[in-house]
């Protein structure tokens, strides 16, 4: 307490005024200080604030002071990271104080605390924004965005707590009284010498270092290679199965499930302890849904039931619940996929994949948009929303949902143009349906289209404009399916990635990918809960392996074999484990077609296959060519060796074995892939380097050239 009232004093917050020199009606609405007590480890801090709620505000609008959004967090993450700058972060102390009341308001009268005035004798008239007015967010926001503007800062219209000092390279995102700084080191030390001139400031963490580890607008951000893990702790989660008493409940491998059954009570209200329960725990996966994009779609319908939700909506609640027991280590990761020079405007592509479920919703039929935003091929925003208007055809939902996408696109649009970052913008838009696409790029209505307002037709103007592009993706292939509707375990196996989730946590995979000459290949792995991952996660995450026979060129046999990182288990076992796995992998590899895979051998011990078997069609072509005469030949070989010693190195110990027979295979297929138009539109035409794009083709070569399904499950949990 005595610190604070130190503060007071030497902010010169308030002058002391006598309380019978005021009007009664001043002194009725003279407010109130309160004392509020945290705990700090051992200590306890007292801060005095002002009970701001009885205090009169004329303009409302005064009390309004602006907030950063993820997406913009997103951004300058995937930004920095690409140009390699350092990230700081630091808190001023007691921000409000620093900031003056206008003199030209009516003044705020308070009663200054009684520990230190017992008799109301005095009444403070204030000079500074005390924590608890209504006001003071905004008036600290005006003070803070003077001081920068007076240092070389320009303030983004796009993003009000974002500012740009342009000589320097320096973009500073505030958040009320914390600050996350990128740039150069030196630049923001500058920059921060200059804050510490006119705010008492302190440096809080940063994430240049791997592991280092900051909590900024409520999430965890955290450094990983390359990359930036954004998560929230897993307390979070456990503390709402808590409540719902599932900590050991079974759990499920979807959000939600693709069909469901009406049952006799499914249309019955909850009762109103369990109607409170379910808007408290709806309420807190709503926040995380920014950083657990699997949960979009079904938390967003089950927010739609706040008002009333039933017997149905508290069971699908509960299988959410289960599905995020099971996900608990999923985390958000950024990565941008190419380097960008410092200092200098570049030309960007932002593509936006958009879908839409025509008339999801049983009960208005109305449909639902999905929106995937990325930028250096990191995602930084989803959207999954109820659309307002219902639609006619299939074809005008999906027209909303390319609005929606244009809309978010031209956000991240204005925001790099105005902070001086982009030279140029072109927002490409993805869509599945092409009777969409075909509006959005013709001009005006026509006899099928002519009820749709015009407002939804802005796109074409900028079509037109060459602002925008819209483009066709096969709908397999379309991230923000999962935002649409719900959806069955592979088709969410085959996104997750896609939409910047991926697995942190230690997992005992042992699987074996069988690619016989029969044409059939199947895949198995050891019995524990379901977890996500495609195979183009699997590939970048882990190192995928490869094994096959000299003697037999029609015959692949592709393996991947993670060392247990039990403490009990040596190398000797880490060899024995793999040479068994082989040998399984070898049997099952000469099974004729029609045959199955019953078990597999994995260090001497006998698995199951479960229900994670799968039978995928293949095609492997008989003449393997071991000589490509290929310009890019010479990219790949390199290629494979890079991404065969980074794996190696990242992800622990790897049986990586490749054969020239399997090299050879690969350079065909790649060959191929370029030679084709759609690879060649796919890639070249979205600006994606050809370095960039050998890495994604390795990333997905089983998925995309061998169309191998490959399933990983989590380590079993205490």
């Amino acid at each position: 307490m005595n610190k604070d009232m130190g503060l007071i004093a030497d902010f010169d917050v308030a002058e002391c005024i006598a309380s019978s020199t005021l009007s009664s009606e001043e002194v009725a609405h003279t407010l109130d200080f309160a004392w509020a007590i945290k705990w700090e480890g051992s200590d306890i801090r007292a801060r005095l604030c002002v009970r701001g709620f009885n205090q009169i505000v004329k303009d409302l609008d005064h009390t309004f002071a602006s907030t950063p959004v993820l997406l913009i967090l997103k951004l300058l993450i995937v930004l920095a990271l690409s140009m390699s700058w350092c990230i700081f972060t630091f808190d001023i102390t007691t921000a409000f104080l620093h900031a003056s009341l206008d003199p030209t308001d009516d003044p705020i009268y308070v009663w200054p605390p009684v520990e230190y005035f017992p008799f109301r004798e005095v009444i403070w008239k204030l000079k500074r924004a005390v924590y608890g007015l209504r006001t003071a967010p905004r008036e600290w926001q005006d003070h803070f965005a003077e001081q920068l503007q007076a240092m070389g800062f320009k303030r983004l219209k796009s993003d009000g707590n974002v500012y740009v000092h342009t000589h320097l390279q320096v973009i500073v995102l505030a958040y009320v009284d914390d600050l996350m700084v990128f740039g150069n080191k030196d630049h923001i030390f500058i920059i921060k010498t200059k804050l510490n001139s006119v705010f008492l400031i302190k440096e809080t963490g940063n994430l240049n270092n791997e592991g280092s580890k900051v909590r900024f607008l409520g999430r965890i951000l955290q450094r990983k290679d390359c990359g930036i893990l954004m998560y929230e702790d897993e307390n979070y989660y456990m503390e709402i199965l808590k409540e719902h008493s599932m900590e050991k409940c079974k759990e499920t491998n979807t959000p939600s499930p693709a069909t469901s059954t009406p049952t006799a009570d499914a249309e019955d209200l909850v009762d109103t302890d369990r109607h409170s329960l379910y808007r408290r725990t709806v309420g807190k996966l709503q926040w995380q849904v920014p950083v657990r994009p699997d949960m979009a779609f079904t938390v967003k319908e089950l927010a739609r039931k706040l008002n009333g939700p039933t017997e149905s909506d508290f069971k699908q609640l509960k299988h959410l619940l289960r599905y995020l027991k099971g996900s608990l280590h999923y985390k958000l990761y950024l990565k941008p996929d190419l380097n960008l020079a410092p200092g200098e405007k570049h030309n960007f592509i932002l593509p936006a994949y958009v879908d839409a479920n025509w008339a999801g919703c049983v009960l208005t039929r109305k449909s639902s948009s999905g929106l995937h935003l990325e930028f250096l091929g990191a995602p930084i925003h989803f959207i999954s929303k109820t659309q307002a208007v219902r639609a006619l055809s299939s074809a005008e939902s999906e027209l909303y949902g390319i609005g929606a996408g244009i809309a978010e696109s031209l956000h991240v649009r204005s925001f790099l143009m105005e902070a001086g970052i982009a030279k140029s913008v072109l927002i490409e838009v993805w869509t599945d349906s092409t009777a969409a696409k075909s509006i959005a790029m013709s001009y005006g209505t026509s006899r099928k289209t002519r009820h749709i307002e015009l407002k939804y037709l802005y796109m074409q103007d900028l079509v037109l404009q060459g602002l925008v592009k819209i483009k066709k993706v096969p709908g397999e292939q379309n991230p923000p399916d999962i935002f649409t509707k719900h959806v069955k375990l592979e088709v969410l196996r085959r996104h997750l990635h896609r939409v910047g989730l991926t697995v942190t946590v230690e997992q005992d995979i042992y699987m074996i990918a069988c690619i016989s000459s029969c044409g059939s290949a199947a895949f198995f792995e050891t019995p524990a809960s379901s977890s996500l991952s495609r195979a183009d996660q699997t590939s970048s995450e882990m190192s995928s392996g490869a094994a096959s026979s000299a003697q037999s060129k029609g015959r692949a046999l592709h393996s991947i074999m993670k060392r247990d990182r039990s403490p009990k288990r040596d190398r000797s076992e880490m060899e024995a484990t793999s040479s068994g796995a082989a040998a399984s992998a070898g049997a099952a590899s000469t099974l004729g077609a029609g045959e199955t895979i019953e078990t597999t051998s994995v260090a001497g011990s006998t698995q199951e296959a479960g229900p994670f078997m799968h039978e995928v069609p293949m095609d492997v072509p008989d003449d393997i060519q071991t000589d490509i005469q290929d310009p890019l030949s010479d990219m790949v070989d390199a290629e494979v060796e890079a991404f065969i010693d980074h794996r190696k190195t990242h992800s622990g110990e790897w049986e990586v074995i490749r054969t020239e027979e399997e090299i050879a295979s690969m350079h065909h297929d790649l060959e191929s892939f370029f030679n084709n138009q759609q690879g060649k539109d796919y890639w070249f035409q979205n600006g994606v380097t050809m370095q960039s794009a050998l890495h994604d083709w390795f990333k997905t070569a089983f998925n995309q050239s061998f169309r191998c399904l490959l399933y990983t499950s989590p380590s079993p949990r205490d």
